[in-house]
């Protein structure tokens, strides 16, 4: 894989992993609204 290549496939699986970060804390703050 040529450097370029992997730079975008780095940044779109960095894309992907903020996306899911995003989606986890908000489940973890309707939880946290809940348990209260």
């Amino acid at each position: 894989m040529a450097p370029e290549q992997e730079i975008g496939f780095l940044r779109d699986q960095a894309q992907m992993l903020k996306q899911q970060m995003d989606q986890i804390d908000a489940r973890i703050k309707e939880l946290e609204k809940a348990a209260q």
